[in-house]
């Protein structure tokens, strides 16, 4: 009697070995073999090929609908991510980089150039964050509590002019009020203001502020987008606004340009703001920061910054 051995016996061992398979009950008759070859499917279900052993219950058939392919497509490198799977299954919130991971003949492009598919065996036998749903951003290793870099964000205060952070840091200031400028030249230019640590916004990229408790005064360019991110600030912080109203656009209006850039609905916005972003929408224009004479801002933060204090 000789038991044929091929790449699809090989493959069924080794999801055995890799756990994707709960304990198996029962032998794959030769019928069922015959319907899985001519049909691709075993009782109704998407088959990748015959096994000897036939899977048994809902976790299986879960495996099996989901990853039909893993095994034969990385059958060659799969001692390499039965590695990762047992390191991963010893030892959970490993909190360390992929670059630390202690793992013989597997080394960090490995891991990074691999994540979907060892994403798929971890699933299965270790423990993650359940929350994680793209591996994006460093989705693997929040998913699988690994270090990872985090956010940096620039800014100055009373004693440093432009210096760059870990947004974690953020909380060793003293002050505990931002100004956030959303461009980058009027970021530089601007000066330091006294309890406030001024912030480069960079546009949508102030999204890293979520989940920081502060007070903040945002200025950004008098446009959709400007006043869609003014809105996005202020859901994660008790956020004014600084030379965003319709007072300022009239002034300025001759130094404005043409806005063809998307619209945007359901805006947390003040009255004022908002008399703002539906006049710019009216005339479908824009007022950039770095139009708006330098001198002016001064005087206007001056005022704003006075007034704070009376408060």
């Amino acid at each position: 009697m000789f038991l044929y051995i091929d790449k699809e016996a090989i493959a069924t061992l080794a999801m055995l070995k890799s756990h994707l398979f709960y304990p198996v009950t029962q032998l794959m008759s030769q019928s069922e073999a015959e319907e899985v070859d001519s049909s691709g499917r075993y009782k109704g279900t998407l088959f990748p090929f015959s096994f000897i052993l036939a899977p048994a219950g809902k976790k299986n058939q879960e495996v099996l609908k989901q990853n039909p392919k893993i095994l034969l497509d990385n059958l060659d490198i799969w001692d390499k991510v039965l590695a990762v799977k047992e390191f991963f299954k010893n030892n959970p919130k490993p909190n360390i980089y992929i670059r630390e991971l202690p793992i013989i003949g597997v080394d960090t492009k490995f891991i990074q150039n691999r994540k979907k598919v060892i994403d798929k065996v971890l699933m299965q036998v270790c423990e993650y964050d359940k929350n994680i749903t793209s591996l994006a951003n460093y989705g693997f290793e929040k998913k699988y509590f690994l270090k990872y870099p985090k956010e940096r964000i620039r800014l100055k205060n009373k004693e440093w002019d432009d210096i760059e952070i870990n947004i974690d840091d953020l909380k060793k200031f003293s002050e505990k009020k931002l100004f956030i400028i959303e461009n980058l030249q009027t970021y530089l230019a601007f000066p330091r203001v006294k309890d406030y640590l001024v912030v480069y916004g960079g546009g949508f990229k102030a999204g890293v502020l979520k989940g920081l408790e502060y007070e903040a005064i945002y200025w950004g360019d008098i446009d959709k987008a400007g006043f869609a991110i003014l809105s996005m600030v202020r859901g994660y912080m008790n956020t004014k606004s600084f030379l965003m109203d319709l007072k300022t656009f009239k002034k300025f209006e001759d130094l404005s340009v043409s806005d063809n850039a998307q619209n945007y609905n359901g805006l947390n916005l003040t009255e004022d703001e908002f008399e703002c972003f539906n006049y710019i929408k009216k005339v479908n224009k824009r007022l950039e920061q770095e139009r708006i004479p330098f001198d002016y801002v001064l005087k206007e933060l001056v005022s704003l910054i006075k007034f704070e204090k009376r408060l």
